[in-house]
């Protein structure tokens, strides 16, 4: 049975269960999905190492974060495939302990070893079709696949708050996005690599955007096109002001070498030195 801890007055994320374990978390996941509302919060308690994916079913809605000190949640030895599955709503590392919200920090760490050699997984730590929503106390990390989207493979609603994506390997970035994200705060995507050895920190579908919905300070976002061409809208904002300051302090930076990003946010061919 899952212990389930008394709701706190001001907790507004609904029905509230810890999880130390693989299956407290597995059974966490499963008593908030039968909810009437289907909506609650995960504290975890302790590290966790994952043996197979964690779905979040459409229509359900669960938060994710630490509690009380720092907490991983880690692929087990052989686990390839994606870690978790986001069909419904996953906002991470936002959780309210006693009114106020935890500052413990959520690790999802990707690494796979086989003896003490790190080898590749085929799946990414979040698969996302529905939404997922990243507060500062989050790290991913650690993923080498050979999925597109080491971190983090969109094709629902992304929001960056906050939160560390670094030291992921794919071919086709840590974030690989087929739709729009939205960024505030200070997210940072940085130090994730191809194979080869080079930058890929986010990758854009061609035609996707990243769209500045609050201020960012100290951000780190680094990206480049699947398919990149002079013209195509990168970043965008409805506040220009926001849009003007992330691009003069270079906190959204396009990183591969023939293209730049002009002051509104478009891209345009780099000009050739003689």
């Amino acid at each position: 049975s899952v212990p389930v801890v008394p709701k706190a007055a001001s907790a507004s994320n609904g029905t509230i269960v810890q999880a130390n374990s693989t299956e407290t978390l597995k059974n966490a996941f499963t008593t908030i999905s039968q909810t009437a509302d289907k909506k609650g919060e995960i504290q975890l308690t302790g590290n966790i190492e994952l043996a197979e994916t964690v779905v979040i079913p459409e229509g359900v809605q669960i938060t994710v974060g630490a509690v009380s000190k720092d907490a991983t949640i880690k692929r087990a030895a052989n686990f390839k495939a994606d870690m978790f599955e986001v069909k419904g709503s996953l906002p991470l590392g936002k959780i309210t302990v006693a009114e106020n919200t935890s500052e413990a920090a959520l690790v999802l760490d990707g690494t796979l070893k086989d003896g003490d050699k790190v080898t590749s997984a085929t799946g990414s730590i979040l698969k996302v079709s529905g939404t997922l929503q990243m507060e500062s106390t989050v790290k991913l990390t650690g993923n080498t696949t050979s999925a597109k989207g080491a971190a983090i493979h969109n094709t629902g609603k992304l929001i960056l708050n906050g939160g560390t994506i670094t030291g992921n390997v794919s071919d086709n970035g840590a974030i690989y996005s087929e739709k729009e994200i939205e960024v505030s705060g200070s997210p940072k995507v940085k130090d994730n690599k191809k194979a080869d050895g080079t930058d890929s920190n986010i990758e854009l579908k061609a035609g996707v955007s990243i769209k500045i919905v609050g201020e960012l300070k100290d951000a780190a976002l680094n990206f480049h096109f699947d398919k990149a061409s002079a013209g195509l809208k990168a970043v965008t904002s409805e506040n220009s002001l926001l849009l003007n300051e992330a691009l003069e302090k270079n906190y959204i930076h396009y990183e591969e070498q023939n293209f730049i990003l002009n002051e509104s946010g478009v891209l345009e061919e780099k000009p050739r030195t003689p």
